[in-house]
């Protein structure tokens, strides 16, 4: 069974989320300053307890619950602000995203076609090979 191109863009539409969050330690947050003009960098308490991202796909995409504590902000940007920064800001802070906890981080065995994926979003830890998910990869 195959889906349709109708289906795919249908679930892209109601399931990838339309923001990029990325969650940061205090100190992960001051190596990004220069970047940070174009996105919304929110404290974490004040972001688990806005409303705007409580919705139930976020929630679910970024998996909320297995957050690390060391996360002491979320930067909220624009799905294309991740191609706007450097090659190394980029791999920084997408390897973050796993050292933290966040969802949308896949392994690369879920992925017959990954030699079509951009090498930026691939890391390997511990012997395994990860895809780390933005809304431009789903794009």
């Amino acid at each position: 069974m195959k889906p349709t191109k109708e289906q795919v863009s249908d679930w892209i539409e109601n399931f990838v989320p339309k923001i990029d969050l990325f969650f940061v330690e205090e100190d992960t947050l001051a190596m990004f300053a220069e970047h940070l003009s174009e996105v919304l960098v929110v404290p974490r308490k004040e972001f688990f307890e806005h409303s705007s991202y409580n919705q139930i796909q976020l929630v679910n995409s970024f998996m909320y619950w297995n957050i690390s504590d060391k996360v002491k902000y979320v930067i909220v940007a624009q799905p294309d602000w991740i191609s706007k920064i450097s090659v190394l800001s980029k791999r920084e802070i997408l390897f973050n995203q796993y050292k933290v906890g966040r969802g949308l981080i896949f392994p690369m065995s879920l992925f017959p076609f990954s030699s079509s994926l951009p090498e930026d979003y691939i890391f390997e830890e511990k012997g395994e090979k990860f895809l780390i998910i933005q809304s431009n990869i789903w794009n």
